[in-house]
C-alpha cells in the first residue's frame, strides 16, 4: 500500500501559474502592480523540504565519504521528489533528492532510510565487462565487513540489527547459479531472526575493489539513529494538497 500510493504520488505535477500585470495604452492610467505576496504555504514547505533534504544528502555524503562533489547545491540536483501533504505526514516521509551520484531517499519516519547509487543497471554492466573474477576470489567476509562499517558511519544500529537479525550474503554470478565467474559485487542483507518476520529489515550493495556503496537500505525506524528531519511545523502550516 505504502508503494502505491508513494508511486501515484511520484506521478502529480504541482503546476504552478504567475499573472502578469501591463499597461497597454499611455491614455490609461497605469496599472499599479500589487504587493508582492509570500508564495503559498505549500510551496514554502516544499522548499523547506528540499533545503532539509539538502542538508541531510551533506551530511550522509560526508558520514560515508561518497564521491560527491561536496556541498551538495540545489541547482546541482538532476531530480528532486517531494510528497504531496495529502499522503507525506502519514506515511511520514519528506522525499528524495539526486545528483549524477546518488539518490539519497527520506522515506521513514522522516529519517534518512535509503541511498541508490545512480544508473545501477549501466554500473552492473561495466562492471561485469572489467571485474569477471574466478569463484576461488569470493570473499563474503570482507562483503559483511565493509558491510558493518558503512552502516555504522551512517548511523545505523548495527548492534541491534545482529542481534535481532541474521546476515546473508551473497555476489553477483551473471553465468548463474553454479557458474565458475563472479562480479566482486555483493548484496549484504539481514532477516528477521523471528520466523513470523519475512523480507529484509536492513541490506548494504556494494563493489569490494574500490569500496564502492551502490546501495543502502534500512527497513524499520527502530535501527535509524539519526534524527528526524523536522517538518513538522512545515507541515502544520501548509494546506493539504
Amino acid at each position: 500500500m505504502r508503494l502505491a500510493l508513494y508511486l501515484a504520488t511520484m506521478l502529480s505535477a504541482y503546476p504552478c501559474a504567475s499573472l502578469n500585470y501591463v499597461a497597454h495604452a499611455q491614455s490609461l492610467p497605469a496599472i499599479q502592480t500589487p504587493p508582492k505576496e509570500p508564495p503559498p504555504a505549500s510551496d514554502r514547505y516544499r522548499r523547506e523540504a528540499v533545503r532539509l533534504l539538502l542538508e541531510e544528502a551533506n551530511r550522509v555524503a560526508h558520514d560515508l565519504q561518497l564521491d560527491e562533489r561536496l556541498p551538495i547545491v540545489e541547482s546541482e540536483l538532476v531530480a528532486k521528489y517531494v510528497p504531496g501533504l495529502a499522503i507525506a505526514p502519514k506515511l511520514r516521509m519528506v522525499g528524495n533528492i539526486s545528483t549524477s551520484n546518488y539518490t539519497y531517499y527520506v522515506s521513514i519516519d522522516n529519517k534518512f532510510s535509503f541511498l541508490e547509487r545512480t544508473g545501477l543497471t549501466r554500473e552492473y554492466e561495466r562492471l561485469k565487462q572489467q571485474y569477471l573474477w574466478p569463484m576461488s576470489r569470493l570473499d563474503t567476509n570482507a562483503a559483511i565487513t565493509l558491510a558493518t562499517q558503512l552502516l555504522s558511519s551512517a548511523s545505523m544500529d548495527v548492534d541491534s540489527l545482529n542481534r535481532e537479525g541474521r546476515v546473508n550474503v551473497f555476489a553477483f554470478t551473471p553465468e548463474g547459479k553454479g557458474g565458475a565467474h563472479f562480479v566482486p559485487v555483493y548484496w549484504v542483507y539481514w532477516t528477521p531472526k523471528d520466523l513470523n518476520g519475512n523480507g529484509s529489515i536492513a541490506s548494504v550493495q556494494l563493489f569490494i575493489p574500490t569500496r564502492l556503496l551502490l546501495q543502502m537500505r534500512v527497513e524499520k525506524s527502530k535501527y535509524i539513529l539519526r534524527r528526524p528531519l523536522p517538518v513538522e511545523r512545515w507541515q502544520a502550516q501548509s494546506p493539504k494538497q
